[in-house]
């Protein structure tokens, strides 16, 4: 008001005409409220349910009703399946005290906010019982099958787990809802399946492991020397001190793509610097409408399969060679989207998720953890330098991972706690079985989609003590040939396994014969990374991450692409140690 008094009229009359042609031209341009991103995970039902009137879920779930023929047509076909189905009306779930639209509408909302993980768990806790089992409305679709809504079992008793795992290994068809979803890691051909995957998994075993440390170590060092010019660090305004801040899940991640890339694509340096970020980024983004995500991977993919056979790493020849002996273009596989150029694509596209993410979001979490405990994170760093002095300058040998037992029990702990792939698998009964109830088994029919989750079952109380919820270490004393990776007993016969750890209560990489297919490749990468990190820095965590999980560490954990990660960052501060291990 006090400017326009100093305008003159001429001046006001022009302002005035200016502002009434432009209110005719553009639409009204109203601020903001709610960005693309929500700001925490996790949260009661009532803030769940609050959350229903988001623009973002909003949008979704018209797209969800349109694909399934509206929303009557949704809500019909799960009260039909519900009065039809054999044993589904004896389960116990959230439909029982909520509704079956509202118990949908929050289990859709929970997957596009990336924290279906924590909703499971607290479902299964108000409504699984003892035995811990219970029915949740959900869609399926995928591989040549429509949208459409249905009841997916929720399956957390122990021993329906570690049965089904392996009598259920066709693969639920929803993963091939994604842009990349028909890989080799979700065929729902289970013959297909084997003969991709063992086509495949040499590339990965522990002999081919063994040749990969050289580049671990590389890329190690590469990222101590990143850290120590700090040209990547920030400063944090609310800090207590102007120390630079990095955001080590996202340092973490580009290592740990850089080196997967390099070890099975042998792909050079400035191709990889070029692609890491963006490809990363792409692979987050797995929707079918996400246009500028599905154009980076495309040109991904290109860069990878337009390798020469003499310049091709074991993981692009292992898929070449899968291609060749692609089973026959059938109506039926056309009908599944089984085609060669599709799955060479969405092969590669998982790879280069699966062997980077997953791995560098458990390096990141249990360095979280050791930040948390300065004392801890000393005794861990004097364990990894001492066995570092003793490979030498050659670097860790395979034959070395099995000599640093303090840093095992924080990776187990942090694989329990933080597990990566908090929903495990979804998978569907090829058989009628049955699930147990606190109220006696129940009838499962064929066909039905299950989750075997990894959260839940880590996190109980009933399966790990009143402590369940907090990351201790100690609780992997006395019993790690049994329950964890057979590191030996310090033997120097012994050498580290690279067999499953799976037990009852604790299935990390789920269970075999579907298993992680990359296991060995990042049991080996953990004890490579960390160990060179911890003994060069003392890490502190930095604000915002110091803060946020000072309230609650879940609630910066999000779900992206089916892996748990600190979605904005995990911020730490990076001190050089006094002694460090020569590199």
């Amino acid at each position: 008001a006090i400017r326009r008094e100093q305008f003159d009229h001429t001046r006001r009359e022009e302002e005035t005409t200016t502002m009434a042609t432009l209110d005719s031209t553009l639409p009204a341009q109203p601020l903001s409220t709610v960005g693309a991103q929500h700001l925490r995970s996790g949260g009661g039902m009532a803030e769940r349910i609050a959350r229903l009137e988001l623009p973002q879920f909003k949008t979704s779930y018209a797209n969800i009703c349109k694909a399934v023929g509206g929303e009557a047509t949704l809500v019909a076909e799960l009260n039909r399946e519900m009065a039809t189905i054999p044993g589904l009306s004896s389960l116990p779930g959230p439909h029982r005290t909520y509704g079956v639209l509202q118990s949908f509408k929050v289990m859709q909302e929970a997957s596009i906010h990336g924290d279906g993980f924590l909703l499971i768990k607290d479902w299964t806790e108000a409504f699984g019982g003892d035995a811990r089992n219970f029915t949740v409305p959900n869609i399926t679709g995928g591989w040549g099958a429509p949208l459409k809504a249905t009841w997916w079992i929720v399956v957390n008793n122990p021993e329906d787990h570690a049965r089904l795992a392996v009598e259920a290994v066709r693969k639920a068809p929803v993963y091939g809802l994604a842009s990349y979803g028909k890989h080799f890691l979700a065929e729902v051909d289970k013959t297909e399946w084997q003969r991709r995957r063992f086509g495949a998994i040499h590339t990965v075993a522990t002999f081919a492991v063994k040749g990969y440390l050289p580049i671990m170590t590389d890329y190690t060092e590469r990222l101590v020397g990143r850290l120590r010019d700090g040209k990547e660090s920030t400063l944090m305004y609310g800090a207590t001190d102007p120390s630079p801040a990095f955001n080590m899940h996202e340092m973490v991640a580009d290592t740990a793509f850089k080196i997967a890339a390099k070890a099975l694509f042998n792909l050079d340096d400035d191709t990889l610097d070029d692609y890491s970020r963006k490809t990363r980024w792409a692979l987050q983004r797995s929707s079918t409408s996400a246009t500028q995500s599905k154009q980076i991977l495309t040109e991904w993919v290109g860069v990878v399969g337009g390798m020469s056979a003499a310049t091709a790493g074991p993981m692009v020849q292992a898929l070449r060679d899968l291609a060749v002996d692609f089973p026959s273009l059938t109506d039926a596989n056309k009908k599944a989207g089984r085609l060669k150029d599709t799955a060479f694509k969405d092969d590669v596209s998982i790879v280069s998720l699966a062997m980077h993410d997953t791995t560098a979001s458990t390096m990141t979490s249990c360095l979280m953890e050791l930040a948390r405990r300065p004392a801890l994170q000393d005794q861990v760093a004097a364990e990894c330098t001492r066995t570092l002095a003793e490979a030498g300058p050659h670097g860790l040998a395979y034959e070395d991972l099995h000599k640093m037992p303090l840093l095992t029990k924080c990776l187990n702990e942090t694989l329990r706690l933080w597990n990566a792939v908090a929903y495990g698998t979804m998978r569907q009964t090829d058989d009628d079985t049955t699930v147990a109830t606190d109220h006696g088994r129940v009838s499962v029919r064929g066909g039905t989609n299950i989750f075997l989750q990894n959260f839940t079952n880590h996190r109980s109380k009933a399966l790990w003590g009143p402590d369940a919820d907090e990351w201790k270490p100690e609780r992997w004393s006395g019993f790690a040939d049994t329950e964890s990776f057979n590191f030996g007993t310090g033997d120097e016969n012994v050498v580290f396994s690279g067999k499953n750890p799976q037990s009852l209560r604790f299935h990390p990489f789920t269970r075999a014969p579907r298993d992680c297919f990359g296991k060995n490749f990042a049991q080996a990468e953990m004890r490579v990374v960390l160990p060179i990190l911890l003994s060069q820095f003392k890490f502190r965590l930095a604000e915002p991450t110091v803060s946020q999980i000072a309230e609650n560490p879940e609630s910066i954990m999000y779900q992206l692409s089916g892996i748990l990660k600190a979605r904005d960052g995990m911020w730490m501060h990076a001190e050089a140690r006094r002694t460090v291990a020569k590199l």
